[in-house]
């Protein structure tokens, strides 16, 4: 006896309520899938219809998944990203997802930039569409941000918050620094040159470790960027953020002095907002970063 063919509901109908199922908005899916609300509104009764249920409660605050709903939600993401696996794998030449994440310059220059490569290498899929800039994104439908790596103490409000690092704060100089006389104690540093951020002050540094601050000529700059790649380049000793130039110190074209580092409540951190945690291509950002800063 002859099997009957299954009877599934159009692709476009599940992929648009999987999108609205994930990003809680009508509108972000639209954005998401390059339509108009009244499109994804259309799709998500078509897919009501052929299912014989309701999938959405109506309220003020929005729109939420029944029961039904939220459980056709919990497999589907799954299934989707199955299969755009499998298609991936037999035709790799498919479009690729785009990523787009406000990075911090620091953090981009001096982290993320020798080690793109690796993501690249590890993700082929994703385009990512880096904007480095010190300001802080809202995430609205206007600035197209997707996610972010933050510089700060972390907790911001509704916000989905992965710490990456914590800073500390050391003294550094080049190896060949005053031609490779390098400073062996915190007496040896009066009348050097001392570089560091703006936002970083040495003598907190010092009163830390109980330490007299000794008269030196500052330099200082808005950049901690630049404070590394001052003190890689021999202008003098930084006070420098560790995870900076942890590179430099691996490779050893700088060297921490006197082994003190001060601990700082600041770090760099992954946010996106909560309602997008969960995206695939999101959490596959979040997790190679995570891996890659232990």
């Amino acid at each position: 006896m002859q099997t009957p063919p299954r009877s599934f509901p159009s692709f476009a109908s599940l992929r648009a309520f999987e999108a609205v199922a994930r990003l809680g908005q009508v509108a972000r899916a639209a954005e998401e899938l390059n339509l108009t609300p009244s499109a994804i509104s259309h799709r998500l009764k078509d897919l009501e219809r052929h299912l014989g249920i309701s999938l959405f409660n109506g309220s003020r605050n929005g729109i939420t998944l029944t029961d039904a709903g939220r459980g056709i939600a919990v497999n589907l993401s799954g299934l989707l990203n199955s299969l755009d696996t499998v298609l991936r794998s037999a035709a790799p030449s498919l479009p690729r997802h785009k990523l787009t994440v406000s990075v911090h310059p620091s953090f981009g220059s001096r982290w993320l930039a020798p080690r793109l490569g690796l993501f690249c290498e590890a993700h082929p899929d994703l385009l990512l569409d880096l904007r480095l800039t010190q300001a802080l994104t809202h995430f609205s439908m206007d600035d197209g941000v997707d996610a972010a790596i933050r510089y700060g103490a972390g907790g911001w409000p509704g916000l989905h918050t992965t710490p990456l690092l914590q800073d500390r704060l050391i003294l550094a100089c080049s190896p060949a620094f005053a031609g490779g006389a390098i400073p062996r104690s915190p007496a040896d540093l009066a009348g050097l040159r001392l570089i560091r951020d703006s936002h970083d002050s040495p003598r907190d540094w010092f009163e830390h470790f109980d330490l007299a601050f000794p008269a030196m000529r500052e330099i200082v700059a808005d950049d901690p960027s630049f404070v590394a790649m001052a003190v890689i380049n021999r202008a003098g000793v930084g006070l420098v953020r560790e995870t900076l130039v942890s590179d430099a110190l691996e490779a050893g074209t700088i060297i921490a002095l006197f082994d003190m580092a001060l601990p700082t409540r600041y770090g760099y951190f992954f946010v996106c907002p909560l309602a997008r945690h969960a995206e695939p291509k999101i959490a596959t950002l979040r997790a190679w970063l995570s891996d890659a800063v232990t």
